[in-house]
C-alpha cells in the first residue's frame, strides 16, 4: 500500500450505525531471546559499590497559601479622641491610617478589656474614621481603643496594634 496511490481501497469494512466499530487487537509479540553470556578470557567481576558520602536532599520550599497571602499589618491609628455626648452616647474619632481597609473600635468598662460579667466588650468594624457608640450606662467610665486592619489574599483581616486606651465618663 502506498500513501500516494489514490486507487487503493481499504480492506476494512466501514461500520454502520448498527454495528460497533471493530477494535484491532495487537498481535502477541514473541519474546526477544535473552543473550546468554559467552565464555571470554576475562574473569567475571562484579562491581562493588564504592563508599560515598551520604547526600541529604532538602526539598525545595513549596509556596503555601500563607506565604502568598502575607500582608504587612498597617500602622496603628493616631490622635484618638473620645468625647461624651448627650443621651448616654460617646463619640470616638481618630486619624485615618494610609492603606487601611477598615477599623475596629473596642470599648469596655474595664481598662484591661477582659471579658467578665461586669465588663462589656464590644467590637464594631467601621470604614470611616469616627464612630458614635450608643446605649451606654450613665455614671460609668468606659475605656475605648481603636486598631486598623487590611485584608490579605485569603480575605482574613490583618490587624495593627491597638491604640492606647482612652477613658471617658458618661455624665449626660
Amino acid at each position: 500500500w502506498s500513501p500516494t496511490s489514490p486507487s487503493t481501497t481499504s480492506t476494512t469494512p466501514t461500520p454502520t450505525p448498527e454495528q460497533p466499530t471493530p477494535t484491532p487487537t495487537p498481535a502477541p509479540t514473541p519474546e526477544q531471546p535473552t543473550s546468554t553470556p559467552t565464555a571470554t578470557s576475562e574473569p567475571n567481576v562484579t562491581p562493588t559499590p564504592s563508599p560515598t558520602a551520604a547526600s541529604t536532599v532538602t526539598p525545595a520550599p513549596t509556596p503555601t497559601s500563607e506565604s502568598d497571602s502575607t500582608v504587612t499589618a498597617p500602622k496603628k491609628p493616631k490622635s484618638l479622641k473620645v468625647k461624651n455626648l448627650k443621651g448616654k452616647k460617646l463619640s470616638v474619632k481618630w486619624k485615618k491610617v494610609k492603606g487601611a481597609e477598615g477599623y475596629q473600635v473596642q470599648y469596655s468598662l474595664k481598662k484591661s478589656f477582659s471579658k467578665s460579667k461586669k465588663a462589656k466588650t464590644k467590637k464594631k468594624s467601621v470604614i470611616k474614621n469616627s464612630l458614635k457608640i450608643k446605649k451606654l450606662k450613665k455614671k460609668k467610665t468606659y475605656y475605648v481603643r481603636v486598631r486598623a486592619y487590611v485584608k490579605n489574599a485569603d480575605g482574613k483581616k490583618v490587624y495593627s496594634k491597638w491604640t492606647k486606651a482612652k477613658k471617658v465618663k458618661i455624665k449626660k
